[in-house]
């Protein structure tokens, strides 16, 4: 049987450690279609930020689901460490949009890993000691990113 929002709330409460949690409201998501999301309620919203920009083609994108799908019955996962046709065939269509001196395209699993990467490459190649980044923003969960913040208590 699904959980509710105040049965979910209550396991969340057990499982799920709330370092970040603007959301006071205990609203549970279940469902999305398009750029609406529906909470264990019933109750439909416009998903303004897009599950934090990522899903921002929409919730169950017909496209992005067959993309996925066909992609998932050849092979799930490879690490980083090794090269894909699906890789080569993205880093070659983006560095064909960039410019010249962006050539070089490195990929990641998580938006804290990738502001990871970007404060490396500053410090790195731009000899950049300090970032500029929104107070109280959520940046990731990697100590780095979450350092980010700027606030003391994440």
């Amino acid at each position: 049987m699904p959980l509710d929002n105040t049965d979910t709330d209550a396991e969340m409460q057990l499982h799920i450690p709330h370092w970040y949690d603007p959301d006071s409201t205990g609203m549970t998501i279940t469902d999305g279609e398009g750029t609406r999301v529906v909470d264990a309620e019933g109750a439909e919203y416009l998903d303004f930020v897009s599950q934090l920009y990522c899903v921002n083609a929409g919730h169950g994108n017909r496209a992005i689901v067959d993309a996925m799908t066909e992609q998932l019955e050849r092979i799930q996962y490879v690490s980083s460490a090794k090269r894909t046709p699906a890789r080569a065939e993205l880093s070659e269509g983006l560095a064909a949009v960039g410019p010249d001196s962006l050539s070089d395209v490195m990929f990641s699993v998580s938006g804290s890993e990738a502001n990871e990467l970007a404060m490396t490459v500053a410090r790195d190649y731009a000899d950049a000691p300090k970032i500029l980044s929104r107070w109280r923003s959520y940046h990731g969960s990697t100590y780095g990113a979450g350092s980010a913040t700027g606030d003391p208590q994440t």
